[in-house]
């Protein structure tokens, strides 16, 4: 379970950069 959140986490991490790139 502690692996899912993390592979989770990584993808938010992901997401919110990506977005902060495109602003």
């Amino acid at each position: 379970m502690r692996r899912y959140i993390r592979s989770t986490h990584v993808l938010f991490s992901k997401v919110v950069f990506f977005q902060f790139g495109k602003r």
